[in-house]
């Protein structure tokens, strides 16, 4: 095939593939950024909301990207979250408390819609790309959890049970700690094997912002 003719369809796979990329960090940003900033997604009002955004992200990748190929332990996975679902479910018949195990039904599902979303629109390239997003997402929520300490009064309001204590937007300080190692963790992972200077400078600052959010 000539060269030209191999280029020219070449374009738009790698186009394809970029764009793929691209909307795989938008998505985990806006994602865990949207439960951080609704306090973890502890409560119901968020679940909801969360599986079907999910649940759309998952529907739309099975209708453009082709071919799905999953491996038999990614089946098996989604298949064991998806039992536990139907368990809980089944668990309504002889619960005290019908109206919490169906609560329990709406968290758990976020686990399996979660799940099948990524594995059905991640691939190994775009994996980067996906812990880039997560790492902006915990970064701005501890930029904002910083800024109430920093900047009192005008970001953020006085919280009688946690005190001077860093708790929001998570609602909990010990949730909050978590969030930021969790980030910390993948900003020096970006720093260590970034790709490119900007990368590896941008995972240095967050690293600075989280260790003092933490």
């Amino acid at each position: 095939m000539p060269e030209f003719v191999r280029s020219s369809e070449e374009r738009p796979l790698e186009l394809s593939q970029r764009v793929g990329r691209l909307v795989c960090g938008v998505t985990s940003f806006v994602a865990v950024g949207a439960l951080g900033a609704a306090q973890g997604g502890y409560f119901p009002t968020s679940w909801g909301w969360a599986a079907a955004g999910l649940s759309w992200v998952m529907a739309v990748a099975l209708i453009v990207v082709r071919p799905i190929r999953l491996s038999r332990l990614e089946l098996v996975t989604v298949g064991a979250y998806a039992g536990l679902v139907g368990w809980i479910a089944l668990s309504v018949a002889w619960s005290r408390d019908g109206s919490r195990s169906v609560l329990e039904v709406e968290r758990v599902l976020i686990y399996v819609v979660g799940l099948a979303a990524f594995l059905v629109t991640t691939r190994r390239r775009s994996v980067p790309h996906l812990l880039g997003g997560v790492l902006a997402a915990i970064s701005l929520v501890g930029c904002y959890a910083l800024a109430t300490r920093l900047i009192p009064g005008r970001v953020g309001s006085f919280d009688s049970v946690a005190v001077y204590r860093l708790a929001t937007p998570l609602g909990y300080w010990n949730a909050l700690g978590i969030f930021s190692v969790l980030g910390v963790l993948l900003a020096v992972g970006f720093v260590r094997w970034g790709k490119s200077i900007v990368v590896r400078a941008l995972a240095a600052a967050a690293t600075i912002v989280l260790a003092e959010t933490l």
